[in-house]
């Protein structure tokens, strides 16, 4: 009964910072879709609470991400991936406009 999937669109940065802390500690999510805006990576805020999230998490197993923008979040992403060691999977996308994934 506990929440192991978790897919999410958003374009609101105070929800991904608050979902990327929540999930440094998180024991039941193995798999998570992300939906959102490049720009919300690109801030220091979020991309660090995404750096730490993949770092510290020691459950999640799959990550699957959909940037749209222009500017893509590769610098907190790999900084994150470095210190991970449970994800099996990982897919990363890109979009040119937002409106096609919402």
């Amino acid at each position: 009964p506990f929440l192991q999937h978790l897919d999410i669109t958003t374009n609101e940065e105070k929800l991904c910072y608050e979902l990327f802390t929540f999930l440094c500690s998180n024991t039941t999510i193995t798999a998570l879709r992300i939906r959102c805006q490049a720009d919300l990576f690109m801030n220091e805020k979020t991309g660090k609470s995404l750096q730490l999230m993949l770092s510290s998490n020691q459950r999640l197993q799959s990550l699957a991400i959909e940037i749209t923008g222009q500017n893509y979040p590769m610098k907190y992403l790999c900084g994150g991936l470095r210190g991970n060691n449970t994800l099996q999977e990982l897919a990363i996308m890109f979009n040119d406009r937002f409106e096609e994934i919402l």
